[in-house]
């Protein structure tokens, strides 16, 4: 993102919260970052949905003037560019749960799906997921298909139907006690068979960390051997991350 724009960014949140003293530093990198993925991501909505459909913008983005819209499209039109989109493409079908929720993710979706659910209780529609946690809940309704309502869940994937059976299986486990859930080792990562990332919380979002996504535990972060540990989880989840845009940009 151009530094005039990073700035731009800055300046106008900064006068909207007022921040804890000494947290500057740490606050501006996590906007910048947040901005500068929501950029990109909008910038690959424009090139999936809009360049390799020879459609317009102009009607949806009015900010986008002819002249830089000409040269987004040349820029994504080069071999290098359509080699690297095929390559992301690729990596994108290695995900077996991909979620339907789009770029607004768990933040804006939850509201929604609660209110949808409020909805069908009250119109006397049985819910057989109602008493699943909220995490494995979430998960869930993030990868329904788009044509699904939350009452009547459909899965585009085969793969994900089996997950969402060993959710009510495991469900039934934790509730008879036969499956004791311990933090981050619950009904959705039993279900999913694959461990948790270290600094983030599927079902809420890649910017939760582990304290906020299971609150009922937040008392193993009073210790200094847990805040240490905790953050060389986020550190080693940070440096992953830089690791794996590195080789997607290879």
């Amino acid at each position: 993102m151009p530094e005039d724009d990073t700035n731009y960014i800055w300046d106008n949140w900064s006068k909207l919260f007022k921040l804890p003293e000494g947290t500057r530093d740490l606050v501006k990198s996590w906007v910048l970052k947040t901005a500068n993925k929501s950029f990109k991501d909008w910038k690959s909505d424009l090139n999936l949905d809009y360049v390799h459909k020879g459609r317009s913008p102009f009607e949806k983005y009015g900010m986008i003037t002819e002249e830089d819209w000409n040269a987004f499209v040349k820029k994504k039109s080069t071999d290098e560019a359509k080699l690297l989109s095929k390559q992301r493409s690729e990596l994108a079908k290695k995900n077996v749960h991909p979620h339907t929720m789009g770029s607004s993710g768990y933040a804006a979706s939850i509201p929604k799906w609660e209110k949808e659910l409020e909805d069908a209780i009250i119109a006397g529609k049985q819910i057989p997921y109602a008493n699943l946690d909220d995490r494995s809940k979430n998960w869930m309704l993030g990868r329904r298909s788009t044509s699904s309502s939350c009452a009547e869940l459909s899965f585009n994937k085969p793969e994900t139907v089996e997950v969402v059976k060993k959710l009510a299986q495991f469900h039934v486990q934790a509730t008879q006690g036969s499956f004791v859930p311990d933090r981050e080792n619950d009904v959705l990562t039993k279900a999913l068979g694959t461990k948790e990332h270290p600094g983030r919380t599927r079902g809420f979002g890649s910017k939760v960390p582990w304290k906020k996504g299971f609150p009922q535990d937040a008392h193993r972060y009073k210790s200094r051997r847990n805040a240490e540990q905790r953050r060389w989880e986020e550190y080693k989840a940070a440096f992953e991350e830089m690791y794996e845009e590195k080789k997607r940009k290879e």
